[in-house]
C-alpha cells in the first residue's frame, strides 16, 4: 500500500470492561504514541512493535511529552522487529530501530509514564545512526522527568509497591565511532530540574522486581559510552528504586 507504514495514536484508547486483554500495534515503520494508553479494568497486556519492514534501517517508538501507559498488571513491551538490522529478541520482543536519521530508536517523553501496576516492562532499542549536531540517536531516551514503574501500590497513596515485575532496559548503538563530540550512547537517561519531585524514576517493589539496564555502544573501541545520565551535578534527579 502507500505509505511508510506508520501509526499514531491520537486519541486515548481506554479499556474500561471484561478481563484481561491483548493489545498489540505493529507498524512498518513507526510507531507514534500522542495520547493516553491505559486500563481500568483487568490486565492490558501491551505491546508497541515497529520496525517491521524487514528491508528497512528505521522504525522507532515514540512516547510524547505527558502521555501515559497503564497496563493494569499487564506486560508492557517496546520494540519492534529490527527491520533489516536485527532479528535478536530479548524479554518477549525484537528491537525498535531509529525513528529517523536524526532520532533514537525509543524515546520516552518529559513527564510520561509507563506504570504496568505489576507487569513486567521491557524497552528494546537498537541504533546504527550516527549523531550529527542536535541530533539524538540513542538507542533508548528516556527524557526528564519521566516515570517507569512496574509497581503494584495496595493504595494509591503507598509511596511503596507491594509487589511488582521486572523493568528491562536494552539499549545498543552499532554505528561508527567518533570523537569527543557528537556522542552516541546505549541508553540516554535526562535529569529532572532540581526541585522536590522532579526527578526522572525507574522503580519496581522492593519484594518482587528487578530492575535490568543492558546498554552498549560502539562509538569508541572501549564501549565507554553504554549509558549515560546526566544530572548535570544535581544529586538525586535520577532515582532508581528496587
Amino acid at each position: 500500500g502507500l505509505g511508510n507504514g506508520d501509526i499514531t495514536v491520537s486519541s486515548a484508547i481506554t479499556k474500561s470492561a471484561g478481563g484481561d486483554a491483548t493489545l498489540t500495534l505493529q507498524a512498518h515503520r513507526n510507531i507514534t504514541v500522542n495520547a493516553d494508553i491505559t486500563s481500568t479494568a483487568g490486565k492490558l497486556n501491551l505491546t508497541l512493535s515497529a520496525a517491521n519492514n524487514a528491508g528497512s534501517d528505521l522504525g522507532g517508538v515514540q512516547i510524547a511529552d505527558g502521555v501515559s501507559l497503564k497496563s493494569n498488571g499487564g506486560n508492557i513491551l517496546l520494540g519492534g522487529g529490527g527491520g533489516s538490522k536485527t532479528t535478536s529478541q530479548t524479554n518477549g520482543i525484537g528491537f525498535a530501530l531509529n525513528y529517523s536519521n536524526t532520532l533514537p530508536a525509543i524515546s520516552i517523553g518529559n513527564l510520561s509514564k509507563i506504570l504496568s501496576a505489576g507487569g513486567n516492562i521491557t524497552l528494546n532499542g537498537y541504533s546504527s545512526k550516527a549523531a550529527a549536531g542536535n541530533s539524538n540517536t540513542t538507542g533508548i531516551y528516556v527524557q526528564a522527568r519521566a516515570v517507569i514503574d512496574s509497581g503494584r501500590y495496595t493504595n494509591p497513596a503507598d509511596t511503596s509497591a507491594a509487589s511488582g515485575g521486572d523493568i528491562n532496559l536494552t539499549g545498543q548503538y552499532v554505528g561508527g565511532a567518533g570523537g569527543n563530540s557528537n556522542k552516541v550512547f546505549g541508553i540516554t537517561i535526562d535529569q529532572g530540574n532540581g526541585n522536590n519531585n522532579q526527578q526522572t524514576t525507574i522503580s519496581a517493589s522492593k519484594t518482587t522486581g528487578s530492575i535490568y539496564v543492558f546498554g552498549s555502544s560502539t562509538y569508541d573501541s572501549l564501549g565507554e559510552y553504554a549509558l549515560n545520565m546526566t544530572t548535570n551535578g544535581l544529586a538525586g534527579n535520577i532515582f532508581f528504586n528496587a
